[in-house]
């Protein structure tokens, strides 16, 4: 009796059953590096504003592998060759895209390793292709951009991506704002290719209309919910105060990787010439060890650091204000001489409790890698040639100023 080669099936609230084949990509999921991501949040603070948003980043990775699976196969249907090495590296491509993630997602980014994230998650595909023996050699081309058919890469990053389209419904689900569905199902089976680029059949225009509302609305709502902004600020500050704290010789029962982080800030340049070493330390991070960090940094005899860390753990979050132009000078010395008075700190230590910065979002790039649309006699043309829809090409900033309540 032959041993039948059964998938592996994961039940996910959003598309139901995910089958991953045995072979690479099951071994790939099920390896440490893999496992991590369900430890890292998907969407760092903002459960703190929308209580459901606990999400993992392992299953966003996993829902954007199902998407891509979901495409490749339509365009396989409309006579776009590909071979089995392309689907199965496109699909490692997507699984592994999100690998180089740190605690609490983007909120530490930059401040633990200053190296970007996609950056990090290369340099881990890179390891794992070591262990496999060169078996992700082409998975690697493809999120590099290197391989000779961009449209596999501009379905694992670009305008239209299957990560977009897998956060911006799973991240409606799991916060109740209903904003950000999108028919996913009409925007994978209405993809092509022409010339070896990613386009969109005509008809399908006006979901891709909705699709950029949808991420433009999400971003506002969610990702930069002024609290999320405020709550990221006030653990990126607290962080920051820990690693000044931990150069001028105190310690704390925290994990040995986030002390590895804290006692030098690793630069591109040097995480570059020695990736190993690091990356052996990033791969015991994830976000219970923050939540350890706060409660011991909540206990410390330092105000600033106590300070931060109990208003996170208690969620005694800071007022933040938002305008759309640069705050007053005047405005930010008159809170900061408030601050003073009413806290034992210092001049030096005020920025940790005082701060101010600017977020920009826009949500369609006309110029750079424009989506194209197919129209009924097959010529190519921009997005933004169709004058019936409203891109949201604009480019949309707020200034946003933090402190303690007063």
């Amino acid at each position: 009796m032959t041993n039948k080669a059964y998938p592996k099936l994961f039940n996910d609230p959003i598309y139901g059953l995910i089958e991953l084949p045995k072979g690479l990509l099951l071994e790939l999921v099920e390896h440490p590096f893999y496992q991590r991501l369900r430890r890292i949040g998907q969407l760092g603070w903002a459960h703190y504003v929308y209580p459901g948003a606990t999400h993992s980043r392992f299953s966003h990775c996993l829902g954007a592998y199902y998407l891509m699976r979901k495409a490749l196969g339509h365009l396989q249907r409309k006579g776009i060759a590909l071979s089995e090495a392309e689907m199965e590296a496109c699909s490692a491509a997507i699984l592994l895209h999100d690998l180089g993630h740190g605690p609490f997602s983007h909120s530490l980014e930059y401040e633990l390793l200053d190296i970007a994230h996609e950056e990090i998650s290369l340099a881990l595909m890179q390891e794992l292709n070591e262990q496999m023996q060169g078996r992700l050699d082409l998975a690697i081309a493809i999120f590099k951009g290197e391989y000779k058919r961009p449209f596999l890469q501009q379905l694992v990053s670009g305008q239209l991506d299957m990560d977009r389209m897998d956060y911006l419904n799973r991240d409606s689900f799991y916060t109740g704002v209903a904003d950000g569905i999108v028919s996913y199902d009409r925007l994978c089976q209405l993809l092509t290719v022409a010339d070896e680029q990613l386009v969109l059949e005509q008809k399908a225009i006006y979901s891709i209309e909705r699709f950029l509302m949808a991420r433009r609305l999400m971003y506002w709502q969610v990702y930069l919910h002024k609290n999320s902004i405020s709550t990221s600020q006030q653990c990126l500050k607290m962080m920051q105060r820990a690693r000044q704290l931990k150069g001028a010789g105190k310690n704390w029962r925290i994990s040995s990787a986030l002390a590895f982080f804290l006692d030098h800030k690793y630069t591109k340049a040097e995480f570059w010439a020695n990736p190993k070493p690091i990356l052996a330390q990033f791969n015991q991070l994830d976000d219970s060890d923050i939540y350890q960090a706060i409660k011991c940094f909540a206990q410390d005899d330092d105000f600033v650091l106590s300070f931060l860390a109990q208003g996170l753990l208690h969620r005694q979050l800071f007022k933040i204000e938002l305008q759309d132009q640069a705050f007053a000078p005047a405005q930010l010395a008159q809170i900061g001489e408030e601050l003073l008075q009413k806290y034992p700190i210092t001049e030096e230590e005020l920025p940790f409790l005082l701060y101010q910065g600017q977020q920009e979002l826009q949500a369609y790039t006309a110029k750079q890698k424009a989506i194209l649309v197919q129209n009924k006699a097959k010529q190519l043309l921009p997005l933004s040639a169709w004058p019936e829809l409203e891109l949201p090409t604009k480019v949309l900033r707020k200034y946003y100023l933090s402190y303690p309540k007063r």
